[in-house]
């Protein structure tokens, strides 16, 4: 049992802990607090005592303004009770902070760190808060709406399958929008209907959802083209239509006319199709039966982009692998992945004589693969400039990045709850911490884009300030910023009639970032 006494630092813009003390504890199987024994006195000979408290100020500082300045701490208390609302803030703060640390260590890290939630936020504390938010589905979808409100409704959207946990994400923004867990046994196009299906409670209609080449597939595409669901995602080349895509458009993307705005190195142009779809009926309706094949037409843009880096480094790549594989042959080898085996049967000529083994090259199948060497597709029926498609899809890259943090950086790895109520609690406090790292990601990218840029009001020194935090922002990752903040220690101290209060040194590039940043004034 503590006794916590907490007020509000103005210089600081947020409520501290004023003092802490350990009061007792309630043994295991009791009801009864025992107290703890009582501090030594001070020897006779001291007259003057000192109260002093020391919290990392920098740090704290930073996670109060993204809680703020995000909007995700008011989307919490306006979805949420206040109590749990803080708890929530203050369990994503956590995680943002120390990189995804057992929630066993907060109660602690909290002592030097203040919280939203000023009282210890032990593991118990945090169990039952998993287990109320994870039956408030109210509140949670009620804080995806707002998210979503936030994001705004002309920002592409992408669900990212990640063991059938498929999030909602703003590729503008960098924030996660909502979630959705779903069974592990559906297959991948029914839980991206499922979760599309959401969309219509958040208030975003027909966003276009960018499914990355992991998941695609005929089926998918078909059901997208069939639905009117606008999409954007890559084409296989081994498909032969691709293949045709790529042939007709091979003099107009040599043209320099084509080439990509934001990267010199690729060239794009646009393609309009009316392609027919098939799919057999499983339900009745309509005026076809259970089993009857259903047609429809769909005009789809085809962007075909040939990339000038990536053919030499498929031919490096294809040409160690097929030389590795030839020597594992001839070496007696006779079994091999399925990818190997494939590159071997395609690519390989193969002939067993008494005298062993004689590996030769199929430069026909060899020559042909080589046309199509750095060239691939995105197709849509909702984006028609090729570089706004291309620039969609590269952001659909940041998810990976989100989902990396995810699993390593808000405890992701260890998903597994004894109630059902709990996980989906868990995981909810999860996405609230992707959605401060998303943030606060973002606005430091938009902030190191900005640095060192010449402008008449600045001097030569500022320039090279400017410079030197770009080069330290570029170099160190997320975490590491925060690490570095966490030295900086706001410290209050009284003795007797006289008190004080100081922040310890930082450095001009520090001070720099917080400033630039918005953190201070």
């Amino acid at each position: 049992m503590y006794e916590r006494i907490t007020g509000y630092d103005p210089k600081a813009r947020k409520t501290k802990t004023l003092s802490t003390r350990l009061l007792g504890k309630i043994p295991a199987g009791t009801e009864e607090m025992v107290p703890t024994r009582p501090r030594k006195k001070a020897s006779e000979g001291k007259k003057t005592v000192v109260e002093a408290e020391r919290t990392h100020f920098g740090l704290c500082a930073i996670l109060e303004w993204t809680g703020r300045e995000s909007g995700i701490d008011q989307d919490l208390l306006l979805s949420f009770g206040e109590e749990d609302a803080l708890k929530l803030a203050s369990v994503a703060r956590y995680w943002l902070a120390t990189d995804g640390a057992a929630l066993t260590r907060l109660a602690d890290w909290q002592i030097m760190n203040p919280l939203p939630y000023a009282y210890p936020m032990t593991e118990d504390v945090c169990g039952e808060l998993f287990d109320t938010v994870g039956r408030d589905e109210s509140g949670v979808q009620s804080y995806f709406r707002r998210r979503a409100e936030r994001a705004g409704p002309k920002g592409p959207l992408l669900a990212l399958d990640t063991v059938k946990l498929l999030v909602l994400y703003s590729t503008k923004s960098r924030e996660p929008v909502a979630f959705v867990k779903q069974p592990g046994n559906i297959p991948d196009n029914v839980a991206l209907v499922n979760a599309l299906r959401q969309l219509e409670v958040l208030g975003l209609p027909s966003p276009v959802t960018v499914v990355d080449d992991g998941l695609y597939s005929q089926e998918i595409l078909t059901h997208f083209a069939r639905d009117r669901v606008k999409f954007l995602m890559p084409a296989s080349n081994a498909d032969s239509w691709v293949r045709d895509e790529i042939d007709a458009a091979r003099d107009e993307l040599s043209d320099f006319a084509n080439i990509c705005p934001f990267d010199a190195e690729v060239s794009g142009v646009k393609h309009t199709r009316t392609r027919e779809f098939a799919t057999v009926r499983r339900r009745p309706g309509g005026r076809n039966a259970v089993g009857e094949t259903e047609k429809c037409s769909r005009r789809l843009y085809v962007h075909v982009f040939h990339n000038l880096a990536e053919a030499p480094e498929h031919e490096q790549r294809m040409r160690l692998e097929l030389l590795s594989l030839k020597e594992d042959l001839e070496n007696g080898i006779e079994e091999f992945r399925p990818s190997a085996q494939k590159l071997i049967d395609c690519y390989l000529t193969v002939a067993r004589t008494a005298k062993g083994v004689k590996v030769g090259f199929n430069m026909a199948e060899i020559q042909k693969t080589k046309r199509y060497r750095g060239y691939f597709i995105l197709v849509s029926n909702a984006i028609k400039d090729p570089f706004e498609a291309l620039e969609v899809y590269r952001a659909r890259e940041k998810t990976e990045e989100l989902f990396a943090t995810y699993k390593e950086g808000f405890n992701g790895n260890e998903p597994r709850r004894p109630r059902p109520e709990s996980l989906r609690g868990r995981q909810f406090a999860q996405f609230v911490g992707l959605g401060y790292h998303g943030f606060l990601t973002k606005r430091i990218l938009d902030l190191r884009a900005k640095l060192g840029t010449p402008e008449p009001a600045k001097s030569k020194d500022e320039l090279g300030l400017e410079m030197e935090l770009r080069s330290w922002l570029e170099e160190t990752s997320l975490i590491g910023i925060l690490d570095r903040f966490r030295c900086i220690d706001f410290i209050t101290a009284t003795g007797g009639k006289q008190s004080a209060s100081w922040t310890t040194e930082t450095t001009r590039r520090d001070e720099l970032f917080l400033r630039l940043l918005g953190v201070t004034a």
